[in-house]
C-alpha cells in the first residue's frame, strides 16, 4: 500500500453479505506486504502500524476508560474499523469519540464496515461522520444483496 494518495473504503449493507470478508481479505494483503516490504537499505526494519479494532468492542473499552485507544487509531498507518453503528451508545459519547477518531484519519488510509447504509449512519450516528465516508476520494460501497446465511438457510437466493 502506497503511501501517497490514502484512500477510504467503506463497505455498508446488511449482516452476512461479506464486508467482513472482504476486509480481513484486503487487511491479509496488507501485512504480508508490510512483512515484505519493511526493511531499509540500511538493514533497519520499519514498523508500520495497522489496527483491525471490531468498533463494539473499542467502544466498551472506550466507556470503560481505554482512552488511549482513539489515539493510537489516529495514529496508525491503516485501520480497518469493523462495524460501525452496532454499538450501543445512548449517551453519544462514543459516537463523539467516532467523530474524532474519522476527522483525525483523514487523509490516512482506513476501511470502515458498518450494516448500516449511509443514510442510516447519517442519521443514527452523527452527519458528519457520514460526510467523512465520503470525502476526497473514498471509496463507498453499499452492497445490496442476501445474508449468506438466508440464501444457504433457504437453499438458494432469497429475496428481502
Amino acid at each position: 500500500m502506497s503511501r501517497k494518495n490514502p484512500r477510504w473504503l467503506s463497505l455498508l449493507g446488511p449482516c452476512g453479505t461479506g464486508k467482513t470478508h472482504l476486509a480481513k481479505a484486503i487487511w491479509t494483503a496488507w501485512k504480508k506486504n508490510v512483512r515484505d516490504h519493511t526493511r531499509n537499505r540500511y538493514g533497519i526494519t520499519e514498523s508500520l502500524d495497522g489496527k483491525w479494532i471490531y468498533w463494539p468492542k473499542a467502544a466498551d473499552r472506550i466507556r470503560g476508560g481505554e482512552y488511549g485507544l482513539v489515539p493510537a487509531l489516529e495514529r496508525a498507518d491503516l485501520v480497518v474499523m469493523d462495524d460501525i453503528g452496532g454499538e450501543y451508545d445512548p449517551s453519544g459519547f462514543v459516537t463523539g469519540q467516532l467523530n474524532r477518531l474519522a476527522n483525525q484519519r483523514l487523509g490516512k488510509w482506513t476501511i470502515w464496515t458498518s450494516n448500516l447504509s449511509m443514510d442510516q449512519i447519517a442519521s443514527n450516528l452523527d452527519n458528519r461522520i457520514a460526510d467523512r465516508l465520503i470525502r476526497s476520494g473514498s471509496s463507498v460501497v453499499e452492497i445490496a444483496a442476501t445474508s449468506y446465511s438466508v440464501r444457504e438457510y433457504f437453499g438458494g437466493e432469497k429475496n428481502n
